[in-house]
């Protein structure tokens, strides 16, 4: 036999290789990469509870914001982000000039999303800011 020859018987042979190798490999890329999406959106929807609750306290330290502004702003900021079911907890409930400061705290429950219960649930996301009012420094303590 020559050279040529038992390449090719070799290459015959290895084509069963080739294909446990792949049927092996290829789940666990798929896993890994599956993974990365899920995790990818668990951060995503973290962030976006956070930034909502940036802009709500945002809307209510303005000079006349109420608590109105505040929910409009959370509706605003939390209408694409694809959340639902939010607990939100504004403080002061009045807004007003002798507001110091306004807090907002979304919370989102984890149960209901793409990533199976098993592994996340119960886990509740925590958005909260607080911001000092605009007028804050202009009230003088008695």
């Amino acid at each position: 036999m020559n050279l040529r020859n038992r390449r090719r018987k070799h290459a015959r042979l290895r084509t069963g290789a080739y294909i446990v190798e792949f049927a092996i490999s290829v789940p666990v890329l798929f896993l890994f990469t599956l993974a990365g999406f899920e995790f990818t959106r668990f951060e995503f929807m973290r962030h976006a509870l956070n930034q909502a609750a940036y802009q709500g306290a945002r809307a209510g330290i303005s000079i006349n914001g109420t608590i109105d502004d505040v929910n409009a702003a959370l509706d605003k900021s939390l209408a694409g982000s694809g959340l639902y079911g939010i607990e939100r907890t504004i403080s002061p409930e009045v807004i007003d000039k002798d507001t110091r400061e306004v807090r907002v705290v979304l919370r989102a429950n984890f149960d209901d999303y793409w990533i199976p219960a098993e592994y996340f649930g119960g886990y509740e996301f925590v958005g909260q800011c607080t911001l000092d009012h605009e007028n804050a420094s202009l009230i003088v303590e008695r």
